[in-house]
């Protein structure tokens, strides 16, 4: 039973539902990647320039507070700010003129504190009041890093951000030294500002709703924590939050070029999901600023879009189902109905009524197209079966011919082998029908007479004059019994019917089997070979003639040599030399008389055998291009036969 057929329409349905999948799902891919390098571009410049602005109005605040603190400095080199009461007033001027200055300080250094009207002076705010006192523990502050660094760098700077003992908040201090006329530090002045401001502005950021901004030195964790840092009464959230800062710190800072700006993308560790930090960094303040940017916050959108994309695809391919069913159903039933007409002309029924004009203009394409292919198929057919009677005809003939042609050569083997003719022939013609020809009969008791011949050409004309050469040759050498006199008068006869320019090359002798002389003559044939008793194979020498059907009144010259016993003669024709292989290389006389060497034969069959199947190897699968004819006889003389 065979398998049930998909129809045209199911496969046009699946196919269109497939494509429409395959096409959702390329523009899902591509609006994924597309929305999302635009998304992250939109963010990347977005956010970089946020923290961008971030640094800049933290370093315009900052370089407000260097301005104001080198001012007191110049100052400071008039005499008159050296007493106190100038000091003082220095102080509470500049804690008026720059509310970011939390305190400002007046110390002078231990090598220059005891002949001056004060040795440290510290203002600062409390609550909406300026308080202005002397240092109570003046070693606290020489220890302390804000004095120390100045005086070790010998210039202004920044100190690490660190918690204040007195107002627990966090500060960051600028340093800015005194030197005197010898170039000696006499005294520092600084101004402490207070890190709340910048935590005040990094979370008004507009950094989204799960966006962070973060802040913290180069060598604590995050800064919004770090005034907790001492405290025992943490409660366990504020504690959990300290110690995820601390991780986020430690993952962060080893991805930061600390000497530049930039982005990192990051795995948090306390919650193993992606985000982007953009950070910049403030060397001189020893502070980096940036903001956490989760993806989810990022590709919310491109989630979004890609949970609607299923429901917008499957809406798709319903609204494209119906006219794509009525479409391919439209296509399919006349290519059905054509395709079972199409069925029955391939039965041989011809006259199959085809479906009916459709409104589409293809299908009625197809089947005028159709229409004609089977009016010219009849024909067609027609054609081949009157040629394939012409062909089986001209086949048969042909097989008549093969068979006339084959009768034509002599069977009277036995008569010959008992008188001392150890004799075989063989012909492999290239056609049904060939050009060579052979030919051997007892002229008498004592006198053998034997041919072989080549007719130029193949096929048909070549075996018509061979017919022609071969019955002309035998009844004149019969006659006459010269081999040289019977090619000279059959060459004259062959010349008066030759219109087709055709001409043979025949090699013929007699030989007396008494005394085993042997009389020849040649008209252009190839030589034969004489294989002696312990002698090697070896070519008759010839005189060059003419073949016969060329010029009339040709004289031809025979020729006589003595046989030993025992002696084989081998005639062939030069399609056994001829033959070619693959390699279109020819077999030629070497091989043939290497391959007669190697046979150590007593019997001419043998030999014959031995030829043929070296040239069957040798040729391969290439096809015959010219007929191949051997006649082999062993020479025995009566007296010394078996």
């Amino acid at each position: 039973m065979l398998p049930r057929k998909i129809s045209l329409l199911t496969y046009l349905v699946f196919a269109i539902v497939l494509c429409s999948f395959i096409v959702s799902g390329v523009l899902a891919v591509t609006n994924r990647t597309l929305i999302s390098s635009m998304l992250f571009e939109s963010q990347d410049k977005n956010f970089s320039a946020l923290t961008n602005a971030a640094r800049e109005a933290i370093e315009l605040q900052f370089r407000n507070v260097e301005e104001s603190i080198n001012d007191n400095v110049r100052l400071f080199s008039d005499k008159d700010f050296r007493e106190r009461g100038r000091a003082e007033k220095l102080i509470k001027d500049t804690l008026e003129l720059h509310p970011t200055i939390f305190a400002s300080e007046i110390i002078f250094t231990p090598d220059h504190n005891k002949d001056s009207a004060f040795k440290a002076i510290y203002g600062w705010r409390e609550n909406d009041s300026l308080k202005i006192e002397d240092r109570p523990d003046l070693n606290v502050d020489f220890q302390s890093e804000w004095f120390l660094l100045p005086m070790k760098e010998k210039k202004s700077t920044w100190c690490e951000p660190y918690v204040d003992l007195q107002s627990k908040t966090l500060m960051i201090t600028y340093s800015a030294p005194y030197f005197n006329s010898k170039g000696e530090i006499e005294a520092i002045i600084t101004a402490d500002i207070s890190l709340e401001w910048i935590e005040n502005m990094l979370n008004h950021l507009p950094l989204g709703k799960t966006g962070e901004a973060i802040l913290f030195s180069q060598t604590q964790a995050f800064l919004f924590h770090a005034y907790n840092s001492g405290n025992s009464a943490l409660s366990d959230a504020e504690r959990n939050r300290i110690n995820a800062d601390k991780l986020l710190f430690d993952t962060l800072v080893p991805l930061f070029d600390m000497k530049s700006t930039g982005s990192v993308h990051f795995t948090r560790p306390d919650n193993d999901k992606d985000a982007w930090c953009y950070y910049q960094i403030l060397p001189r303040h020893h502070l980096t600023i940036g903001c956490i940017i989760p993806e989810d916050q990022v590709f919310k959108q491109v989630h979004q879009l890609n949970r609607w994309t299923p429901g917008f695809a499957l809406l798709a391919i319903v609204l494209l189902l119906v006219p794509s069913w009525w479409i391919a159903r439209s296509v399919a039933a006349p290519l059905s109905r054509l395709g079972t007409a199409a069925g029955e002309v391939a039965n041989g029924s011809f006259d199959v009524p085809l479906p009916q004009h459709q409104a589409n203009w293809e299908i009625n394409s197809l089947i005028e197209s159709f229409d004609f292919m089977r009016k010219r198929l009849r024909h067609y057919i027609d054609e081949i079966t009157e040629s394939t009677r012409s062909n089986e005809r001209l086949a048969s003939e042909m097989n008549v011919a093969k068979q006339i042609q084959i009768g034509m050569l002599p069977k009277d083997f036995d008569s010959v082998r008992k008188l001392g003719i150890d004799l075989f022939t063989s012909m492999d013609t290239a056609h049904e029908v060939g050009g060579d020809l052979y030919d051997f009969a007892m002229i008498d008791e004592e006198n053998f007479y034997f041919s072989i011949g080549d007719v130029s050409g193949k096929g048909i004309p070549a075996s018509l004059f061979m017919a022609v050469g071969k019955t002309l040759f035998r009844t004149t050498i019969l006659a006459i019994k010269n081999p040289a006199e019977a090619l000279k008068k059959v060459n004259n006869e062959l010349m008066d019917y030759n219109e087709a320019s055709l001409f043979i090359t025949v090699f013929c002798g007699i030989l007396n089997i008494r005394t085993g002389q042997l009389t020849f003559s040649s008209a252009g044939h190839t030589p034969p070979i004489f294989i002696r008793t312990g002698e090697k194979p070896e070519f008759l020498k010839l005189v060059p003639d003419f073949p016969l059907g060329i010029t009339r009144e040709t004289d031809y010259k025979n020729s006589e040599i003595y046989l030993d016993p025992d002696t084989f003669c081998f005639l062939y024709t030069d399609g056994a030399t001829d033959a070619a292989n693959s390699s279109e290389e020819l077999f030629g006389e070497e091989r043939l008389i290497n391959s007669l060497a190697e046979c150590d034969c007593c019997k001419a069959v043998d030999y014959m055998e031995k030829v043929r199947a070296d040239i069957k190897e040798f040729v391969g699968d290439a096809q015959q291009s010219d007929d191949i004819t051997i006649v082999l006889f062993k020479y025995k003389p009566k007296c010394i036969c078996d």
